[in-house]
This record gives C-alpha cells, structure tokens and sequence, in this order.
C-alpha cells in the first residue's frame, strides 16, 4: 500500500474514534468550557465539534510513534512503515469504540 493511502485509512479510523468513542462524552461534558456562549450553538454543533476534537486528538496522539520512528531512523519524509505505524497506533486508540460498536 502507498503512504498516501495509509494516510487516507489512518484518517478514516479517527473518524470513526471521533465518532464512537467513549471519550466523546467526555468532551461532551466539559463542552461549556470551550464552547462559544456569545453564539448558543445547538446540541448538534456541540456533537459535531466534540467529534472533531477527539477525531483530531486521536490523529495527534497516534502520530507520535510514528514521528518518534522517523526521527531516530533519521527519515526526512514518511514512507510505509512508519505510516502503517500511525496506522496501528490509531486503531489500538480505537480499540474502545469499536467495543462500543460490537
């Protein structure tokens, strides 16, 4: 598989975290800390954006073995094992919401 497509399937696994993720009504709760209360968004809009932080915390987070491997590797750009690397640290956080999803 190209890195890119990895990519594009590391993606679509923090989506799906974002999505089912226990974590979510975490961030849910804590939603009055960092909502905008100038705005009153609706309850779809604080679901949505609480959705996309943990989506994007998961990206964040199962990133750093891979960008630990390419720095002691001395890499200057990603190739597939270190994307498959993200990869699999993205679907071990995962692990959760795909018990919530079973």
């Amino acid at each position: 598989m190209s890195p890119r497509l990895l990519f594009v399937a590391t993606v679509f696994v923090c989506i799906v975290n974002g999505i089912l993720s226990p974590v979510l009504f975490i961030v849910l709760a804590v939603s009055p800390l960092w909502a905008p209360t100038i705005v009153g968004p609706s309850p779809q809009v604080i679901l949505l954006l609480s959705s996309l932080i943990v989506s994007t915390g998961t990206l964040l987070i199962a990133g750093v073995p891979a960008a630990l491997y390419e720095r002691f590797a001395g890499l200057e750009h990603s190739n597939r094992i270190s994307m498959g690397m993200w990869l699999v640290a993205a679907l071990f956080l995962t692990f959760p919401a795909f018990q919530t999803l079973l």
